[in-house]
């Protein structure tokens, strides 16, 4: 499980949209939102390009910090 809050609010903050972010990850938005509401898993390496975008604490606040939603 992830934060999907703390990563809808980075995305906020940085002033980008889902269509920027699923471009960013090289992937179609249909898939975008799959991931975001839990019906499809991250990978590993789509963790890692999230981390290039916004950066290694907040990567890891939202995949790998206690608090989840």
């Amino acid at each position: 499980m992830y934060n999907k809050q703390k990563l809808k609010a980075e995305l906020v903050l940085r002033d980008m949209s889902m269509a920027d972010f699923a471009q960013k990850l090289n992937m179609n938005k249909s898939t975008l939102n799959r991931k975001i509401n839990g019906k499809s898993e991250w990978s590993l390496s789509e963790i890692q390009s999230i981390k290039s975008i916004i950066g290694d604490e907040q990567t890891y606040e939202i995949f790998f910090g206690d608090k989840v939603s």
